[in-house]
């Protein structure tokens, strides 16, 4: 399997690629509000953002993802039937029965969805969480319903 490069950041700039050799496909999943100011689903610098990272898409490092795992290049788009905010791309079949995900909630900022904010300082930097999505659940979801093998 080809290396794959993933940008990585520190707290203040973009410090290097990594390149990484997994022995087996993973399955990947990412849940990204529409509305983060800290790190825009566009990539840049978040108007929010404490570090002024000027980051990539997050759709960039999810398609490479892919790429590494042999999913199709193109992810299929739904949308969760009971929650209209919820958008998923999903690129699937991988390689040994691994998939990556792409949640994206429409209005979500930064913060940790579906709990209270940790503190008002939290949400004063990230915003208010997004009530209506528990990202603890969707990741146990996610990882239940793809096991290593």
């Amino acid at each position: 399997m080809p290396p794959a490069r993933v940008p990585t950041s520190s707290s203040s700039r973009f410090v290097a690629l990594v390149a990484s050799r997994p022995s087996r496909p993973v399955s990947v999943l990412e849940i990204h509000g529409t509305a983060d100011a800290n790190i825009p689903l566009d990539g840049g610098a978040g108007s929010h953002s404490l570090s002024r990272t000027d980051f990539h898409p997050p759709r960039d490092a999810l398609s490479t993802m892919a790429g590494v795992a042999g999913c199709p290049p193109d992810p299929v788009e739904s949308t969760d039937a009971g929650n209209p905010d919820v958008a998923v791309d999903t690129w699937a079949p991988c390689d040994r029965s691994t998939e990556v995900q792409w949640v994206k909630v429409a209005g979500a900022n930064h913060a940790w969805m579906g709990h209270p904010s940790a503190s008002g300082l939290s949400e004063r930097v990230v915003g208010a969480p997004y009530p209506d999505l528990d990202a603890s659940l969707v990741i146990w979801s996610f990882l239940s319903a793809h096991p290593r093998p």
